[in-house]
């Protein structure tokens, strides 16, 4: 997986985590006061009290830290190294709670009546199993809360049967059965949640670039657009401008159809050079090197700008050339052409702008 999309998926999950934290917090400070009620008329208050305290405090601190880190991650940019070391400072507070949900069988197993032990076994049940949906996100937070849980549960579990007498102790065997199956449905289904969640995220992810890879496309695209208008408006015009002169004077038509001949030649090149357009969404454009003449090329440009250069009041002037060499000849058109009618537009009145390619050392080089 690469690391923009492994920090993208892991910020994900670590934000659905926190999402229903303050929920999971009621609800096990509320089963643990609930729990409380039902063994209070059987056991020890003192240590009824102290285990309930203890239980408390631990959801308190736990709750602060998640509401601290929440607010500290709005501040600051959120690391993949700050959420590691969130997830190792909690290890320990959710081991505690583990613990403390674990040990609460001392108070009600073989203690109090038959009903009230049947609610209190539902709500070892309901704190073990609700927080899985948001907990699984984290797998190490899960497995530190669950393993702790059930491990203390089961060895309180066995001790106590141990101290039972024969019958209703193979009676109670039976109990040992039940959390082990429980536990290890909630680690299979942890996992097939962080799995599942893990590949919903990741496909967002590819989503979203692909959204923006689209998006950069268009982009692209626009401003291939824009500068093709660019490029078809100088000959456009050139052409309207020796139409318009030759119905005004049909006698200079020797003089106007090669001109009116290269300028249609230009709009039809720039028009074939629309095809890269299709080339832009396989990601790749083809050249079409040939053999060029810089002659032809120059005196294209001539006739396609003079209109524009006569209109400007800019004197063109334009230094032949009997090189030849391998290029596309479109985009090589394209590419003087933007630098020369930049440079008719932005000279003032009465200057000269020169089109040359003088050779240097049996190469051409444009100026």
């Amino acid at each position: 997986m690469a690391p923009a999309r492994l920090e993208a998926v892991h910020r994900s999950l670590f934000d659905g985590f926190l999402e229903d934290t303050v929920f999971r917090q009621l609800l096990s400070a509320g089963m643990m006061v609930l729990l409380a009620v039902f063994c209070w008329r059987y056991e020890s208050s003192g240590l009824l009290i102290v285990w309930l305290l203890i239980g408390l405090g631990t959801v308190s601190y736990r709750s602060w830290c998640e509401r601290a880190y929440r607010i500290a991650a709005a501040r600051r940019r959120d690391t993949l190294d700050n959420r590691l070391g969130f997830v190792r400072r909690m290890e320990p507070v959710y081991m505690l709670q583990g613990t403390v949900w674990g040990a609460s069988l001392l108070f009600f197993f073989g203690r109090i009546g038959p009903y009230n032990q049947l609610a209190c076994w539902l709500i070892i049940a309901c704190v073990a199993s609700a927080p899985l949906t948001s907990v699984a996100l984290v797998p190490r937070l899960l497995r530190a809360y669950t393993n702790l849980l059930f491990a203390v549960l089961l060895a309180g579990l066995a001790v106590t049967i141990a101290l039972k007498p024969g019958p209703v102790r193979d009676l109670n065997l039976l109990f040992l059965v039940l959390p082990v199956l429980h536990w290890c449905l909630l680690a299979r289904y942890g996992r097939f949640i962080f799995r599942r969640q893990a590949n919903q995220f990741g496909e967002q992810y590819d989503l979203a670039l692909r959204e923006q890879e689209a998006q950069a496309v268009i982009r692209m695209k626009n401003r291939f657009l824009a500068a093709a208008a660019h490029d078809l408006r100088q000959p456009v015009s050139a052409l309207s401008l020796y139409t318009e002169f030759l119905l005004e004077n049909p006698e200079s038509h020797l003089e106007l159809a090669p001109k009116i001949a290269s300028a249609t030649l230009a709009v039809k090149n720039l028009f074939e050079s629309l095809f890269d357009l299709a080339s832009l969404d396989s990601g790749q454009i083809s050249l079409h090197v040939e053999q060029v003449e810089l002659r032809a090329v120059l005196e294209g440009l001539r006739v396609q700008f003079e209109p524009l250069a006569a209109a400007s009041q800019v004197e063109l002037r334009v230094c032949h050339s009997d090189l030849t060499v391998a290029t596309d000849g479109v985009r090589l058109r394209r590419m003087v052409g933007n630098v020369l009618s930049n440079a008719i537009k932005f000279s003032p009145p009465g200057k000269k702008v020169l089109l040359a390619a003088p050779a240097h050392g049996g190469r051409g080089r444009t100026a």
